[in-house]
């Protein structure tokens, strides 16, 4: 069993270096790749930074959206209840923890 053991640590001795000697080559070819290909870099990194900011705008645009079909949604099933039960409902609005308002609808019959 000892033995087993042992083996079993010398083994992970030998990854844990492998490992070290691997991070080391990424890190030199990094290194040499920034160098050779500078401009190539900073292209790169304003790409990627134009694309974050790319990002955060449509996330802005989505969430607005999901909001007016929110809306939307709740106007046409209160149109579909006004007809069906032939009564202005209560409505009652109130803000929610996430942006915007939620409403409430109340019919006096149900």
């Amino acid at each position: 069993m000892s033995s087993k053991l042992e083996v079993l640590k010398q083994c992970i001795t030998e990854l844990e270096t492998e490992n070290a000697e691997l991070k080391t080559k990424k890190a030199d070819k990094i290194k040499h790749l920034s160098l050779q290909y500078p401009d190539h870099l900073e292209s790169i990194e304003a790409l990627i930074l134009e694309i974050k900011a790319q990002n955060a705008k449509n996330k802005s645009i989505i969430e607005e959206y999901e909001i007016q079909k929110n809306h939307k949604f709740q106007t046409r099933c209160i149109q579909i209840a006004k007809e069906i039960l032939h009564e202005e409902p209560i409505i009652e609005y109130h803000p929610t923890l996430m942006q915007g308002l939620e409403l409430d609808a109340f019919f006096q019959k149900y």
